[in-house]
């Protein structure tokens, strides 16, 4: 027979052993749902932010397509207007060279949403 001490002593570290693992197997469960709940959370906080991240970016685009395009009815205006000058004894040759050279240079052509065909000229 085991003396009293002895068996009060194994009760105590049967109750603190069971205690303490059903306390570890319900944390590793509310860890193991907490993770999945805040990745959720997050996963969907990321998707709205990167949605409006491409709206914002999809708006800035146009908006630079439409500066292009309207630089170059500008600078094809202004070649227009340069080129009935001469008639009036003005020297505008190198403003004409520098306006053609940008009008037919191809990455001011590709930037512009209204590109014209290759083989035809501009003005």
């Amino acid at each position: 027979m085991l003396p009293n001490w002895l068996v009060l002593v194994l009760a105590w570290l049967g109750a603190v052993t069971t205690i303490s693992a059903y306390t570890a197997a319900c944390f590793r469960w509310l860890k193991k749902h907490l993770e999945k709940w805040i990745r959720t959370e997050l996963m969907v906080e990321v998707n709205k932010r990167i949605e409006t991240m491409e709206g914002w970016n999809k708006a800035q685009q146009e908006d630079i397509d439409t500066l292009f395009d309207e630089k170059l009815l500008i600078f094809r205006g202004l070649e227009v207007a340069l080129m009935n000058l001469p008639d009036k004894g003005a020297e505008v040759e190198k403003s004409l060279i520098s306006i053609n050279s940008y009008l037919y240079n191809k990455s001011a052509m590709q930037r512009s949403r209204r590109i014209t065909p290759k083989n035809t000229k501009l003005v």
